[in-house]
């Protein structure tokens, strides 16, 4: 009647499938039928209420599928918002500004590391820096300051032209 398995789906950790009754529908009634719920917690939370439930209907003569079903799937309405309590509760839990920046720090320093790989094609390096929508500042910000370095080296470097005509300029 109850399975519970581990779900690839990253927002869960598993689910519980409930199973009705194989001898009570056609195999179409029964395919159609199976309901799954997709507790949020621990696999041991998921047990917990699979047990729990068993428990409260096993001495219970004649009770119908749809009542364990609501049953169960109160129940797990009731684990999710216990666990989305915890979670705000949580004082090391990242607030989603954290989350945005932490992102942001990460896609930027990404972009600048291939960046700097490829910086002695200063052309392609630019254009991968457009095309990916960072610029110099957001580079300065976000990236770590050696891969900065790297960038202001090469691909942030000013051309070798305007650094001749400085230097004519001040007479050297």
């Amino acid at each position: 009647m109850f399975n519970i398995e581990r779900s690839s789906n990253s927002e869960y950790s598993f689910r519980i499938l409930f199973y009705p009754d194989p001898h009570t529908k056609t195999p179409e009634e029964y395919y159609e039928s199976v309901k799954i719920l997709h507790p949020r917690g621990t696999l041991e939370d998921g047990k917990k209420i699979v047990n729990e439930t068993i428990k409260l209907f096993e001495q219970v003569q004649n009770v119908s599928e749809d009542h364990v079903l609501k049953h169960l799937s109160k129940e797990v309405n009731k684990a999710n918002d216990s666990w989305e309590a915890q979670q705000q509760q949580d004082p090391t839990r990242p607030t989603e500004r954290q989350l945005k920046a932490a992102q942001q720090k990460g896609y930027v320093q990404g972009v600048c590391e291939c960046v700097a790989a490829i910086s002695k094609d200063k052309g392609l390096s630019k254009k991968l820096m457009n095309t990916m929508k960072v610029t110099k500042d957001m580079a300065k910000q976000y990236a770590a300051p050696e891969t900065y370095k790297a960038l202001e080296q090469s691909v942030f470097a000013p051309k070798q032209e305007h650094k001749r005509e400085n230097r004519r300029g001040r007479g050297l």
